[in-house]
């Protein structure tokens, strides 16, 4: 699933942000590679709690190298840190905020978000789920974008997994994409 290189910084941070007890989970592209629903990957996202943040900050730049970070118009994240740790881009995202139109989205990251544990090298990886990235790669306004066929493929095929945390997340989507979105899923 992970490159050899993001495979090492996973496991450096991992084993250092359950150390100091840090919430947190991967987001993005790699849950979709998780579930073979997309063949690259260009960085790892990492959300944390705000209760959190500042102890995440630390260890990444103890571990690696902080970059300046990017921003668009689209996104109002209150704290969007980037870093380099082993020759792979890292995101580490708080309060995650996305501006669709003119309504200001905000994703809900907290122990619930966290669907799935895996082990690497006898490290606890958290995820988040494909729900909260279906409805988050639709905020992005990605229309033609593979991703949002593969995920509605997947979900057509296997279902719908985290129904609750879908719930949770269309409550606060915009009513035409709210449709939209029950209508692909058929929910």
């Amino acid at each position: 699933m992970f490159s050899l290189n993001s495979m090492f910084a996973l496991n450096m941070i991992a084993e250092q942000f359950n150390l100091a007890e840090i919430t947190w989970a991967i987001g993005g592209s790699n849950v979709l590679k998780r579930f073979d629903l997309v063949d690259h990957v260009n960085d790892i996202d990492l959300l944390v709690m705000e209760k959190d943040i500042q102890k995440a900050a630390k260890i990444l730049s103890e571990l690696g190298t902080k970059l300046a970070s990017k921003t668009t118009k689209q996104f109002e994240t209150k704290y969007f840190y980037q870093y380099t740790v082993h020759d792979m881009q890292i995101d580490l995202i708080c309060d995650f905020k996305i501006r669709y139109q003119d309504t200001l989205y905000h994703y809900i990251f907290d122990e619930e978000s966290i669907t799935d544990i895996d082990t690497i090298a006898g490290v606890r990886i958290f995820f988040t789920c494909l729900e909260d990235w279906y409805i988050l790669y639709r905020l992005m306004n990605r229309q033609d974008d593979q991703k949002i066929f593969n995920l509605e493929k997947y979900f057509r095929l296997h279902g719908i997994k985290h129904l609750k945390l879908l719930n949770r997340a269309l409550k606060e989507v915009p009513k035409e994409l709210k449709f939209k979105i029950k209508y692909q899923l058929a929910i």
